[in-house]
């Protein structure tokens, strides 16, 4: 699994399994068959394509379309775009 424990300049497309405890200052999208954990921060729009999953416990500022499985249980401050995807919100969550 792939850390990521800095700022780093987007867009950025992950193809492997990932830990994100920096931020991402810009776009993200995560591949088919690739899991995200957001402990950090994306600062940009997000993709999730079929097969992908996303945990976000940090937060996402911005919109996320989503084909794969999303679950949030720190903070979206955005819309979540269904393209035929899963989500999960947890009761702790903040959707703003």
């Amino acid at each position: 699994m792939q850390v990521i424990n800095r700022t780093m300049d987007g867009p950025v497309t992950l193809t492997e399994n990932t830990e994100l405890w920096g931020t991402v200052m810009g776009d993200v999208t995560v591949s088919a068959s690739c899991k995200l954990e957001v402990k950090g921060s994306v600062q940009g729009n997000m993709v999730i394509e079929r097969g992908a999953e996303v945990y976000v416990d940090g937060s996402v500022i911005g919109d996320v379309k989503n084909a794969g499985r999303i679950e949030v249980y720190g903070l979206l401050k955005g819309q979540i775009i269904d393209a035929g995807g899963e989500v999960y919100i947890d009761d702790r969550a903040m959707v703003l």
